[in-house]
């Protein structure tokens, strides 16, 4: 709802303050016990778009989903997580010339996650924050390419347990701006 939103106050501007970026993401687990049986990461698709709002400022929307398998340590039993990562925020984007940006961006996480191990499941969500930053390589006045790296920051407890479902995010993605 959000891109169409993002997408349908920009299309009639004649200057391009759009933009809509398709970006293969490695998410690289806080919580140890994950480490432990999905390994350290894995790879998953997103999906940003975002619009300028004033000058180099402008606000976007992501989408992520991962689904993981695993094996449980000393058991070897099959798990299988899936999560969700939905965020909005706002972001600053500068210039180094006219073929290569920067942006800083923060925001509000929402994290969905489902997890399935030795026939039990346990899942939740949290609201945490997003902060991070990247570099643009313009292909052309439409066309880019971004580089980003990130930190996603959420908790949740299950049975007294404190969950990590935070982590490190680095993607690389090519997008069009409209």
């Amino acid at each position: 709802m959000l891109i169409t939103i993002l997408f349908a106050s920009t299309a009639a501007a004649s200057e391009k303050k759009g933009l809509v970026l398709l970006s293969a993401s490695y998410f690289g687990y806080s919580d140890s016990r994950q480490k432990e049986v999905y390994s350290s990461g894995n790879i998953y698709p997103e999906i940003k778009a975002g619009s300028k709002v004033y000058q180099d400022f402008y606000v976007w929307g992501r989408c992520g989903f991962l689904t993981a398998n695993g094996k449980t340590p000393i058991l070897e039993e099959t798990a299988k997580i899936n999560y969700l990562h939905l965020s909005i925020g706002g972001g600053y984007k500068g210039n180094f010339s006219e073929r290569l940006a920067y942006l800083v961006e923060l925001g509000l996480l929402y994290v969905n996650y489902k997890e399935t191990a030795m026939g039990e499941e346990v899942s939740g969500s949290s609201v945490g924050f997003m902060l991070g930053g990247g570099v643009i390589f313009n292909i052309g006045k439409v066309f880019f390419a971004e580089v980003s790296l990130g930190y996603l920051n959420a908790k949740d407890e299950v049975e007294d347990i404190t969950l990590k479902l935070g982590g490190i995010k680095a993607g690389i993605g090519f997008g069009i701006r409209y």
